[in-house]
């Protein structure tokens, strides 16, 4: 906690919590039937209010919210006497009519923007997702909010105040009835993604090309840098979310290891690129090898001159490539006790055939063919896997925001990490030749793409994919606040 021998005056909240709601009328329109029959039409009735109120347990100062104005209200008072003070409490807002409403507006007054500076007022779901407009309020049900106030411990004795400041904070939300536009409040990484996307062949706030992201240039303020929709696929009913560029709001706990998103699936699920252990404060804010496994790997060793897939024939014999057996062991020993939280999603192994079609679009997540789609025992691939584990395409990387320019500096993506580890992506399916190993392609250290011979080392990132409405309980995402799946 800071300390200075300016005295600290205390904070003073004076806070009313209120809400407002729209009522909405109805005229019932009578018509002469030839049918015979009894008709009864029940009453449709507006009843959005508030109840459940919770002060957080670890709260640093006392305060006793008060419901007022007939449960639509909460009114509490308060005081902050130093840096690292927090209030907080959370409050259900229940929809008890026989209408489905969706928020029209949301705003969060009272702090000037000097107050700002020191003052902390944030309203989130109980998830940490922050509220927007449409979010869907449906009959019968509720949402949880978080209301906290803090006085911000990381600020600098110039900052702290002078005298007492009495603040009246304010928090207004109006609901109206759902018009059928309403979107539904994220409950799972794919909700997420949903809410937040927009289609990629169109300008954007971060596209300034009207047709759309060009992949073969890495991401920019203007091509790309963001959550993209896959346009492609956005009739599909599991469109493709993909992450693009050196963002920061994509991290995920699960399984006590650190995970960075990467895209959705085709059925819906959530594609994860390991990213290391969990620190000892719950932070995934690994850098460098401790995104990887310890171990580098070859593909091939120096002694077999063989077409490099992920798995390959000796002989008439299935032999597994040593990465394969290197990640699948790893499964074995950490993840199988969550396989049923987990889907048997498409590995793919298809050779890029080279530089011209790495960034072509239309073949951005698809496979050549079943021979080359690892599964386990999904009939769309090939049954060849023993775990549901597999490795990034260097297509993947490309709609991440990378450039498939071996060696050529350019800036960092979310996938970068300061040493090369290999994808799942041969250059070519042609059988190597003596002096001519295989190739395969890895992720350099700048997360562009790159390609080497297959008895090469490099390190290794597995890549796992969640099942679909597998829902995550906290977070928004960010290094110090990750997603959590339980």
């Amino acid at each position: 906690m800071l300390r200075s021998e300016r005295k600290v005056k205390n904070i003073i909240l004076v806070t009313l919590f209120s809400f407002f709601f729209i009522g909405v009328g109805y005229a019932l329109i009578s018509s002469n039937l030839s049918i015979r029959g009894t008709l009864e039409v029940n009453k449709a009735t507006w009843d959005i209010h508030l109840a459940n109120v919770v002060m957080n347990e670890n709260n640093t100062v006392s305060a006793t919210p008060t419901l007022v104005n007939n449960d639509t209200g909460i009114n509490y008072s308060l005081k902050l006497a130093a840096p690292g003070d927090f209030y907080s409490f959370t409050v259900d807002v229940v929809n008890s009519g026989t209408l489905n409403a969706m928020l029209t507006d949301i705003n969060a007054a009272g702090l000037t923007a000097d107050q700002a500076n020191v003052i902390n007022y944030t309203v989130t779901y109980e998830n940490g997702i922050l509220p927007q407009e449409k979010d869907s309020l449906q009959k019968d049900s509720s949402k949880t909010l978080v209301v906290t106030v803090s006085y911000k411990e990381d600020i600098t004795a110039d900052q702290l105040l002078d005298a007492d400041i009495p603040l009246n904070l304010r928090l207004e939300i109006s609901y109206a009835q759902d018009d059928g536009t309403s979107k539904k409040v994220p409950e799972t990484l794919n909700d997420v993604m949903a809410r937040n996307a927009v289609l990629d062949d169109q300008a954007s706030e971060f596209v300034t090309a009207q047709t759309g992201i060009d992949f073969s240039a890495h991401y920019s303020e203007t091509n790309g840098n963001g959550i993209y929709e896959y346009s492609n696929s956005k009739n599909q009913e599991y469109p493709i979310y993909y992450y693009r560029g050196n963002i920061q709001n994509n991290n995920v706990i699960f399984n006590n290891f650190c995970w960075k998103i990467v895209r959705t699936t085709d059925t819906g699920g959530v594609k994860l690129l390991y990213n290391g252990l969990l620190s000892s404060d719950n932070k995934c804010d690994n850098t460098g090898n401790a995104t990887n496994l310890s171990s580098y790997s070859q593909f091939m060793p120096n002694n077999e001159l063989r077409y490099i897939g992920y798995t390959y024939e000796v002989d008439g014999v299935e032999k597994d490539s040593l990465v394969k057996n290197l990640i699948e062991t790893w499964y074995e020993n950490n993840m199988s006790t969550v396989s049923d939280k987990l889907e048997d999603t498409i590995y793919c192994n298809s050779p890029t055939g080279g530089n011209k079609n790495i960034a072509n679009k239309d073949t951005l997540f698809t496979c050549n063919n079943k021979n080359e789609s690892y599964t386990v025992s999904n009939n769309l691939g090939n049954q060849k896997l023993k775990y549901k584990i597999g490795l990034l395409t260097v297509k993947e990387s490309v709609a991440a925001g990378g450039r498939y320019m071996p060696g050529t500096p350019q800036p960092e993506t979310y996938l970068s990490n300061a040493t090369a580890y290999w994808t799942m992506s041969p250059r070519d399916n042609e059988p190597a030749t003596e002096g001519n190993m295989s190739t395969i392609h890895y992720i350099e250290a700048n997360g562009s793409g790159g390609a080497g011979s297959s008895n090469n080392s490099h390190k290794l990132r597995p890549v796992i994919s969640l099942k679909n409405g597998l829902k995550f309980t906290k977070g928004t995402g960010e290094i110090n606040n990750p997603y959590f799946i339980g």
